[in-house]
Order: C-alpha cells, then sequence, then structure tokens
C-alpha cells in the first residue's frame, strides 16, 4: 500500500523541493492550491516524473470546510502532513 502524503504551498520553493523528495522516497503526494492552481498542477508534473502519484485539490485551511471537504474527497489515510 503506498504512503501518501499532503504537501501544502507545493508550487515553489520549499514545498517543491519536499513534495518531489516524498515523491522519490515512494509517497504518493496531494498537492494543494489556494490560489495558484496552475503552478500546483505543473507540480503534479514534477511529482509524477519522480516517481509518485499526485493529486491535485484546492484548500484553504483557514475555512474549517474547506479542511473538512478536503479530507472527506481524500481516498485512504494521510500519513504525512506538510503545512508549507
Amino acid at each position: 500500500m503506498a504512503r501518501n502524503a499532503i504537501v501544502t504551498g507545493a508550487s515553489s520553493g520549499i514545498g517543491k523541493a519536499t513534495a518531489v523528495a516524498l515523491a522519490e522516497a515512494g509517497y504518493d503526494v496531494g498537492i494543494t492550491w489556494h490560489e495558484d492552481e496552475p503552478g500546483a498542477r505543473g507540480m503534479a508534473q514534477e511529482v509524477e516524473k519522480a516517481g509518485g502519484r499526485a493529486e491535485v485539490r484546492r484548500l484553504d485551511l483557514t475555512d474549517l470546510a474547506s479542511v473538512r471537504a478536503f479530507a472527506a474527497g481524500w481516498d485512504g489515510e494521510i500519513d504525512v502532513l506538510i503545512n508549507n
């Protein structure tokens, strides 16, 4: 069974490097976006090139309804959360 990681703010910088490193380590990576959907989708392609499965979803951690919707729609357990 694959391990799952969620990385917020993964479209650049530390979040981007973390998402790629997790994919290289065998994780499937959830890439979240709040304002930069195109950046998140581009990052998902990089995760897949690094060997992981990527899933892109909108997530606003300041909005509890957004967090609930995200968690309800996630398939499987979340093993790692990087709140970048």
